[in-house]
């Protein structure tokens, strides 16, 4: 029964290509033969006339709809803004390569991770405005990566509770946030946790916070 399936899928293929090519040919050949007629044209040169003809006026008509239809849309902002929906861009935490240090590419790490999970919850977090996501998504990062610096030497096992980002957030002097935003934050801070966790302790005790890092040595120091 697959095989038979597949022949009649081929078999459809084929005669929809025979269809196509035989109308792409067959206009210009029967126009060509309605030239001849009337004009002193051979049937060859009336035809490829013909199909010059409806070639270009098809492209015409193409670029004609295209710029009545989507004169206003311009294809470079569309993916720009879809990509900066999308990630916190890396300059939100560093402007040259010497700020890319370790603690703001933790920083930008756990910002997207808030930030993506606020995208796909439903209620009230996932309908806010991606920029108020966004700024959301830094600050409680930011929080999350005080926390975690202070803990990320001496720590077996490193994560976030919600006492502790509650008690910072109050130490930075932000307003009180519903536990339905904190929770979000704990269970994305942690997922991430477990992957950089590791690589965060390294740089604690190293001190290397301050030191310049590049996405090999992220990703080189994670799989250590």
């Amino acid at each position: 029964m697959i095989i038979i399936r597949i022949l009649l899928l081929v078999m459809i293929v084929l005669l929809l290509a025979i269809l196509t090519l035989g109308l792409l040919l067959g206009l210009p050949i029967g126009l060509g033969w309605v030239l001849n007629r009337f004009l002193p044209f051979s049937w060859f040169e009336a035809s490829l006339l013909s199909m010059i003809a409806i070639l270009s006026g098809g492209t015409l008509w193409f670029k004609l709809l295209q710029a009545i239809f989507f004169s206003d849309v311009d294809i470079g902002d569309m993916e720009y803004e879809y990509e900066d929906e999308d990630e916190i861009p890396p300059d939100r935490f560093w402007e040259s390569e010497d700020e890319a240090t370790w603690e703001n590419w933790f920083r930008y790490l756990l910002a997207n991770a808030v930030y993506e999970d606020m995208l796909v919850e439903p209620g009230w977090i996932g309908s806010m405005d991606r920029r108020r996501q966004q700024e959301l998504s830094i600050r409680l990062a930011d929080a999350a990566m005080a926390v975690l610096k202070r803990r990320a030497a001496s720590a077996k096992q490193l994560r976030l509770t919600s006492k502790a980002l509650k008690r910072e957030l109050e130490r930075a002097g932000q307003q009180p946030y519903e536990d339905e935003l904190l929770n979000l934050t704990l269970n994305a801070v942690n997922a991430e946790l477990v992957t950089l966790g590791a690589t965060m302790q390294k740089v604690a005790r190293r001190r290397m916070w301050n030191k310049n890092a590049n996405v090999i040595d992220v990703y080189q120091h994670a799989t250590e």
